[in-house]
């Protein structure tokens, strides 16, 4: 499999690119970038919500590929309150 480059475009317009296998978890990808960017980890209060260009919430356990994302897409990053 070929690897996919993603960007990750936070509320502020901020964006990070990665690269990663079609066969990763979305979840990682998004801990693959915290990791490498340095950036602060998700509050225990909150819950990481990725949407698509189309503003479709994205489904964090399932694999890339399994949510149809190909490469150049950006994932939209937000966070709502826990229930």
């Amino acid at each position: 499999m070929e690897a996919l480059e993603l960007k990750f475009m936070f509320t502020n317009g901020d964006e990070i690119e990665v690269e990663v296998e079609p066969d990763t978890i979305l979840e990682d990808a998004w801990k693959q970038m915290v990791d490498a960017e340095a950036i602060k980890p998700l509050p225990a209060d909150k819950t990481l919500v990725i949407s698509n260009n189309e503003n479709q919430i994205l489904d964090i356990k399932r694999s890339v590929a399994d949510c149809n994302v190909q490469n150049g897409d950006v994932l939209h990053i937000a966070y709502e309150g826990k229930a």
